[in-house]
C-alpha cells in the first residue's frame, strides 16, 4: 500500500488497519464504479482492469495501482466524475468512515 498515491507516508500500522478495512470488489466492462451526482462514500485502489474517468471536460483512464474517488469522499461531497469499467476490473474498496477512524 506504501505505492499508492495518498499512503506513501502512512505508519505501518495505520496501513495495517487500512488493509483490515479494504474489501475486494468486481466490475464488469461498461458498469459504473459510481457516477457523477452521487454522494461518495467509497473510493477504489484498482488492482486489475481499467476505469474511464469522465466529467467536467477531463477524460482519464486509471489502471492497476491507481486510487479512484477519493477526494469527493475524503471531502465528504457529491461525486463531480463519473467512473466505469472499460474491461473486467478487480479493486478494493474503502469507505470514508473506515479511513477517518483509522486516521484519528
Amino acid at each position: 500500500m506504501k505505492t499508492l498515491a495518498g499512503f506513501a507516508e502512512s505508519a505501518p500500522d495505520q496501513l495495517t488497519a487500512i488493509a483490515e478495512r479494504l474489501e475486494e470488489v468486481f466490475f464488469g466492462p461498461g458498469e459504473a464504479l459510481f457516477r457523477r451526482g452521487e454522494f461518495a462514500e467509497v473510493f477504489y485502489f484498482i488492482v486489475e482492469g481499467r476505469v474511464r474517468v469522465e466529467g467536467e471536460g477531463l477524460v482519464q483512464h486509471l489502471g492497476p495501482r491507481d486510487v479512484v474517488g477519493s477526494p469527493a469522499v475524503i471531502e465528504g461531497r457529491s461525486r463531480v466524475y463519473t467512473a466505469v469499467a472499460e474491461s473486467e476490473v478487480r479493486a478494493l474498496a474503502l469507505g470514508g468512515e473506515d479511513l477517518f477512524d483509522v486516521l484519528e
